[in-house]
């Protein structure tokens, strides 16, 4: 393989866009958890679907959640007392078993219920008040493995979704614990260590975290013979071990 085929296999992402939908099943009163959720979801590789925030004003709502039911590769439910109480999240979630889709509980203080109640939840924990030291940082090494465990147990987010989340990363504590993920993941194949390595020379973030230079090289290692030498170059500048 040449250095420009390369190039192209590592530019090539593991996940197609259409596959990256999550369906967020949650009451309305609950829509901050929603929030909170979808935001967590992207670095998993993931684009959480929410219908007070992603249905136009002017849409049919009823038909763009059908939509969205039909086209997501998981669903999420945000269990609380007021989840349980809702028809709707009731019937989403039993379209969701009619698909056979892969479905997980976001514990917030209800456990799983309806055709779900026999599955192990993620364990929701909330923000800490603002001005709290190490609010954010807390909150997502709190809820980001908790997530990604549950949802890998559920098929739905694999090591390709959680390279591609890392690219999308905001931040270096969500680049910091992401990429813990995806060395917990195990060893890579070719095409994953190629894409690997191109995210992180494409992202400043990822290159300027102390975590990812710890932990990306030996997953890139065994296949370094196959990453464009000007990668290797550059993420070596960047403190990148091989």
């Amino acid at each position: 393989m040449t250095i420009v085929e390369q190039v192209l296999v590592g530019a090539s992402p593991l996940v197609k866009d259409s596959s990256r939908l999550a369906f967020i099943s949650h009451s309305h009163v609950d829509k901050d958890i929603a929030h909170d959720l979808k935001a967590l979801l992207r670095p998993l590789g993931l684009n959480g679907f929410v219908a007070h925030d992603d249905i136009e004003p002017n849409a049919e709502w009823q038909q763009e959640i059908l939509r969205n039911l039909r086209d997501c590769k998981g669903l999420i439910v945000v269990a609380t007392d007021a989840a349980r109480a809702s028809p709707w999240v009731n019937q989403e979630i039993g379209a969701a078993v009619v698909r056979g889709i892969g479905t997980a509980t976001l514990n917030c203080g209800v456990a799983p219920f309806g055709f779900l109640y026999h599955f192990q939840a993620a364990k929701w924990t909330p923000k800490e008040p603002e001005g709290t030291q190490f609010r954010d940082r807390n909150f997502l090494e709190a809820n980001l493995p908790e997530i990604c465990h549950a949802l890998q147990k559920a098929g739905v987010v694999t090591q390709d979704y959680l390279i591609e989340g890392m690219g999308s990363a905001w931040g270096f504590e969500e680049t910091r614990v992401v990429t813990k993920l995806i060395a917990e993941s195990g060893t890579l194949e070719e095409r994953q260590a190629l894409r690997l390595a191109y995210l992180a020379d494409n992202s400043t973030t990822v290159r300027d975290c102390w975590e990812a230079q710890r932990l990306l090289p030996p997953l890139i290692k065994p296949h370094i013979g196959t990453v464009p030498p000007e990668i290797v170059k550059r993420l070596s500048d960047h403190k990148f071990k091989f």
